[in-house]
């Protein structure tokens, strides 16, 4: 098999190798003074009309060999070795070239290259990957079946017919013109190994407009025809908020600032300085951890209560106690759900003792997961259906503890049913499960399931929108809300979709601070990326405005590297655009500028 791409070999070089390569290098009267560097690779980096492709990279001016591996689509590797006079490369300068005797098979393929000389191995290149992209004659095109004509949402499953001896399927969809979107699946991620349909649902937002998908089959030999492009007209009909105030949406501040209630009740005018309406606080010794029984020191908590009960609130009249979802129950324990339900008791009391609106809870595991089915503790016995049962009544008995602490509270869920769209929204309860089972929060809709339908009427789940942390655009918060209220109801228990969901979930946004500022990146890092301190912080105010205008109640601002209660790393103008879209949004003013303007410096 060759080497290890991060492991660095010793003696796999026989030792001929080593005494020719040291006369080539007495030979060049090269003084070698250590390792080469690392190779940089030129080509290929795309797709290629070949099974024989040239490979070609940088020279590396110290080094004595070249170590090229190519990984073909079914992960075996095969290596060979050059001399830089093998490679067109002998002054150490200028590209290096090699053709190896060596057919790669149709379809994903990678290669790198390690150098070397008598002091020793330089580092791997970078991997780099292509397609060997050629025709089977043989292979038949699929059938396309679905979707045709007019859609109007914006997630929907692709289906067509399974083509016998196909290894992967290639799904392109393109969507008013723009560059194609690619998507590969084996027939057993389409469903389609057994059955008579491929269905897939890819994690691609169509928008307004025009959209055309086809489909082709790949087989040993390489890929088949193309499906004929199937047309699509993209009507999406945008949600406007519902029954809701513009004065009425707050913001709340989140992040690795969260304070503790002894902070707050000390700094709690300071605090009111800033531009939120609200804080997420947390108790401290592990009070927000619900779901491990063992972590709980009820007698240390009960002592926060007098300090909760206490703060001094003016203008922060939207505040919030946090709550965690990392585990150590076991969903079919009787005696650890009893401690977690203590739990949950204890928490709406704490939240209402502060005159906080209610609770927030983070369903992201921060150690091990509650949410995933395979790693439950009797996943072998119990099918996920089962564990979907016990988790829903577990939800039940969660909401109904909260409420008897707190009657009518508000939870804020920084992620809820919307989480699961970027899987796409399933066609119907067989496709959920299919989603769900192997998904790492798949039990968590079960979960929300069983809160929803033990829920007072004046009860209110909101769910934050997390994935809203990149959006682009003023339509992304626009198009996020609409998806969180109607497409992400698609995972909702079918009896609770309609009255019970619309009735006791509210939709929230979520703005990411530290994207917007540059203290996180992404990559790619999208609108952001070069923007000045003054392009940032209008950047901020144009997200704030728009997460308000496309929420119900609450918008969370979340940041990790700055800190508003101290003023640590607080970057120039943030204050300042959170001042100014509130204002606007609250006297029902236009924004004034958009995306556009802030990266081309339109006034």
């Amino acid at each position: 098999m060759g080497f290890v791409p991060s492991f660095r070999p010793r003696r796999v070089i026989p030792t001929i190798v080593l005494v020719l390569a040291c006369l080539a290098v007495a030979t060049r009267g090269d003084a070698q003074t250590g390792a080469p560097g690392k190779a940089s690779l030129v080509a290929p980096t795309g797709p290629v009309t070949t099974s024989t492709p040239t490979f070609t990279w940088n020279a590396v001016s110290t080094a004595s060999y070249y170590l090229l591996r190519v990984t073909d689509r079914d992960n075996v590797s095969t290596d060979r070795w050059y001399r830089p006079n093998e490679a067109g490369c002998t002054a150490g300068t200028g590209l290096c070239a090699a053709t190896p005797n060596l057919v790669v098979k149709a379809g994903a393929a990678r290669w790198q290259v390690l150098t070397w000389n008598a002091s020793g191995y330089g580092p791997w290149s970078d991997t780099r990957s292509f397609l060997v992209e050629i025709a089977d004659p043989t292979a038949v095109a699929p059938e396309a079946l679905s979707p045709i004509g007019t859609i109007v949402t914006a997630h929907v499953p692709y289906e067509w017919t399974p083509v016998a001896g196909a290894l992967t399927y290639r799904l392109s969809i393109r969507n008013n013109g723009v560059p194609v979107n690619t998507f590969w699946y084996t027939p057993a991620v389409a469903g389609c190994d057994a059955v008579a349909v491929c269905a897939v649902g890819p994690v691609l937002r169509l928008t307004n407009g025009t959209a055309d998908w086809m489909v082709q089959a790949w087989t040993t030999d390489g890929f088949g025809p193309w499906t004929e492009p199937v047309a699509l007209s993209v009507e999406i009909p945008l949600a406007i908020p519902l029954d809701r105030q513009l004065v009425a949406v707050k913001l709340i501040e989140y992040g690795w600032d969260r304070p503790t209630p002894a902070f707050v009740h000390d700094h709690i005018r300071e605090m009111e300085q800033r531009p939120f309406d609200g804080v997420i606080m947390g108790l401290p010794d592990a009070g927000g951890d619900v779901f491990r029984p063992e972590t709980w020191h009820p007698d240390t908590l009960a002592s926060q209560l007098p300090i909760l009960s206490d703060i001094q609130w003016q203008t922060f009249d939207s505040n919030f106690l946090a709550m965690y979802a990392a585990s150590s129950m076991d969903w079919y324990d009787d005696d650890d759900w009893g401690v977690v339900v203590q739990h949950a008791t204890f928490m709406a009391g704490a939240a209402l003792e502060a005159r906080c609106k209610g609770l927030m809870f983070d369903p992201e595991p921060y150690g091990s997961s509650p949410w995933k089915y395979s790693e439950q503790q009797h996943a072998s016995d119990h099918t996920f259906r089962e564990y979907e049962a016990v988790v829903r009544q577990r939800g039940r008995a969660f909401m109904q503890a909260l409420q008897q602490g707190y009657p009518a509270l508000d939870l804020l869920m920084l992620s809820g049913y919307s989480y699961f769209l970027r899987a796409g929204a399933p066609r119907d309860a067989d496709a959920r499960e299919r989603v769900l089972k192997d998904q790492a929060w798949g039990l968590l809709p079960a979960f929300l399931d069983g809160m929803l339908e033990q829920a007072d009427p004046d009860t209110r789940i909101i769910d934050g929108q997390e994935q809203a942390y990149y959006a682009q655009r003023a339509d992304d918060f626009a198009w996020g809300y609409w998806e969180a209220r109607e497409e992400a109801r698609s995972y909702v228990s079918s009896e609770l979709q309609q009255d019970v969901y619309l009735r006791n979930v509210e939709i929230g946004q979520s703005v990411y601070l530290d994207w917007i500022f540059g203290y996180f990146r992404t990559s790619p890092p999208g609108v952001v990326e070069g923007l000045s301190d003054d392009q940032r912080a209008r950047l901020a105010e144009h997200h704030t405005y728009h997460a308000m205008k496309n929420a119900d109640r609450y918008v969370w601002l979340y940041s990790e590297k700055m800190n508003w209660w101290t003023g640590d790393h607080l970057p120039p103008g943030a204050e300042d655009a959170l001042r100014s879209a509130k204002r606007k949004f609250g006297a029902d003013e236009s924004l004034g500028f958009d995306v556009d303007a802030i990266i081309h410096g339109a006034p």
